[in-house]
């Protein structure tokens, strides 16, 4: 388990995208639990354009196209915690380099 402020985070599981979407950057997707409480399931795994691998959380698009978050970290520090806890989860697993 990995903590984080007052976020523990365990049960990392990834799951790879197919090659096609690999070429496009999206690597795969993670599923987490926090705090024993919660699990979070397809949260987009992506290489972005100068290499950084970063977490994206789903989000759904209405008829007009706008995009609307289904989950989401209430603050830029709550994001940067969740994501550098997964990604070095994933990297312990080996599931990315």
């Amino acid at each position: 388990m990995t903590s984080t402020s007052s976020l523990a985070i365990s049960s990392v599981r990834f799951r790879a995208a197919p090659d096609i979407d690999q070429q496009a950057g999206l690597l795969g997707w993670a599923s987490v639990v926090i705090n024993e409480s919660l699990r979070l399931n397809n949260l987009g795994v992506r290489r972005t354009r100068d290499g950084r691998i970063s977490l994206t959380f789903p989000t759904r698009r209405d008829r007009r196209g706008k995009e609307h978050g289904i989950v989401s970290p209430i603050s830029g520090a709550a994001h940067q915690a969740i994501e550098a806890a997964v990604l070095a989860e994933l990297r312990r697993q080996g599931a990315l380099s």
